[in-house]
């Protein structure tokens, strides 16, 4: 009682000192004073709301019932690390979490990963009410392109004046680029044998072919010094940026959309030097931009049909040169896979790789003449599997991509999704079901020689419904008709390359992490170089 007493008898004196102490402040003390309070009470209350923000996603979201680890469903930097932090890793340890959980995980705060094959007929169907996921589309640098154009009726209105140009009629006319491409890829791959008998980088060669082939589909003309096939090193400055401006840069710009603001402010040294792919962006984006204003230049007196030509009145230079580098990227990244790993493993099999040669002897007796038609060699039964089995295990858009649902909601492989929830999947688990395609993993031409329904409908690298890839038959004719010259005039050894170097990490297609392909080749007998 006596202490409380004393207390209170001092209370007076500690209001006076108070009011001494304050009346010696200057403003500058009080400003700084106030500065401390409101700087506390605002980290507090963002403090609070991450933590209530946490406990929402967790237990009251409406996705707080998929299973999944709670890291994942509390924050995106689950996703971020496996993207950025483990570079590109994400699809591979979407699986484990499949294997873990089941066939549909919870994998960031608003979007559900499915793995069963019905998942992707569901979310990629023709009359599929689901919509792109715009997130996915802005970090990719893409949205004034067709790929990502999120509004239906806005991708129908751009498409319109190109649409027919990806027919089968259009595609046709179109095989004599890819086959004057593969007689200048076969020409010097002679040049550079005769050069130099040390193993030809196969893989660079395959690059700097696709670029071509989509150069030619792009534009009017292209000069020398932007072409793929220069000379018989393959080592085009712009064949390696469309393999280096593929890294974790894009991911960093989807899991924290602000660098990509602040990227975009900055000056290009700088953006060069803090985003190692930005580097390789910026540099195509200008140069694809110079040749979208020179072709643009002599317009309308094109000299043939050409993407450009045919979109060059209905959108602006940005969107055109936006436009013209998608699709150049689309046109090489899945091809510069697809062709040395068909190629690789045509040729670590001796067997497979002669009975192949044989198979397009027979239909192609005189290697110094252009290659059969597209429709001849489409119907060879080993050619044909070679193809099949390198866009299977390939996988095309791997990452799916991922798609919203409506505002009232899906039904996905038979769960019941929210609206306006972002879906994924991969076209991985579609390759790779074992009860469509037994020993999956394995690379196995044979398997299409009597192909069930099922089978066709499995292979999707090109993705489905409405807003698959449109270059989806000229991409197949390149398969075919570039490893028909490939595999008609060399016999190819692989020299200092395994099945370890084609293991691959994510960045929207496939990205190998080993050494690149190279072999010993030697030309077939009777082969002649042509002209160069």
């Amino acid at each position: 009682m006596r202490s409380l007493v004393d207390l209170s008898e001092q209370v007076p004196l500690l209001l006076a000192t108070t009011k001494l102490r304050l009346s010696n402040l200057h403003l500058d003390d009080l400003y700084d004073f106030f500065n401390v309070q409101l700087f506390t009470t605002i980290a507090l209350g963002f403090v609070a709301y991450r933590i209530g923000l946490v406990i929402y996603r967790l237990y009251f979201h409406p996705l707080a019932h998929f299973p999944g680890p709670k890291l994942a469903a509390a924050t995106t930097l689950y996703r971020a690390y496996w993207q950025v932090w483990q570079d590109g890793e994400h699809v591979a340890q979407f699986t484990r979490l499949h294997d873990q959980y089941g066939p549909v995980v919870r994998v960031t705060p608003h979007t559900v990963h499915f793995r069963n094959p019905q998942a992707f007929e569901d979310i990629f169907k023709f009359n599929s009410k689901l919509t792109k996921a715009e997130d996915f589309y802005d970090h990719l640098g893409q949205g004034d392109a067709l790929f990502g154009l999120i509004d239906e009726a806005a991708h129908k209105q751009r498409f319109k004046p190109a649409a027919d140009l990806f027919s089968r009629k259009k595609a046709m006319e179109f095989e004599s680029f890819i086959v004057k491409e593969s007689e200048r890829f076969s020409n010097l791959l002679m040049s550079r044998i005769a050069r130099d008998p040390r193993p030809v980088n196969i893989a660079r060669a395959y690059r700097a072919v696709a670029l071509d082939v989509i150069q030619d589909f792009t534009f009017d003309f292209v000069p020398h010094h932007l072409r793929g096939l220069q000379d018989d090193s393959f080592h085009s400055i712009y064949t390696h940026t469309t393999w280096d401006v593929m890294d974790w840069t894009a991911y960093c710009f989807r899991n924290w959309p602000l660098a990509l603001t602040f990227s975009n402010q900055l000056p290009q040294w700088l953006r060069r030097y803090m985003f190692p792919g930005e580097a390789a962006n910026i540099e195509s984006f200008d140069t694809i931009q110079q040749l979208v204003k020179d072709n643009k230049a002599v317009g309308p007196n094109w000299s043939r049909d050409s993407l450009l030509s045919r979109m060059a009145d209905k959108t602006t230079i940005e969107q055109l040169t936006s436009e013209c580098q998608g699709t150049m990227f689309g046109g090489v990244i899945n091809m510069a896979n697809m062709l040395p790993y068909g190629a690789f493993c045509v040729s670590q099999d001796p067997a497979l790789q002669e009975s192949l040669f044989r198979e397009l002897e027979a239909i192609w007796p005189d290697p110094n003449t252009p290659a059969p038609s597209f429709d001849e060699l489409s119907q060879l039964p080993i050619l044909k599997g070679v193809i099949q089995e390198s866009l299977r295990l390939m996988h095309g858009i791997i990452v799916g991509p991922p798609r919203l649902t409506p505002a009232q909601g899906a039904v996905i492989d038979g769960y019941p999704v929210p609206g306006n929830t972002i879906v994924g999947t991969s076209s991985l688990y579609v390759h790779t079901n074992p009860a469509v395609f037994p020993d999956p993993e394995k690379f196995n031409p044979s398997r299409w020689n009597n192909p069930t329904p099922e089978m066709e409908r499995s292979v999707v690298p090109f993705s489905k419904g409405k807003r698959m890839c449109p270059g989806k038959q000229i991409s197949i004719m390149e398969l075919f008709i570039v490893q028909a010259y490939t595999f008609r005039k060399f016999h190819l050894v692989p020299y200092n390359t395994t099945f370890e170097d084609f293991k691959w990490k994510v960045y929207v297609s496939l990205h190998f992490k080993g050494r690149f392909f190279r072999a010993h080749m030697t030309p077939r007998p009777g082969v002649k170089m042509g002209a160069l």
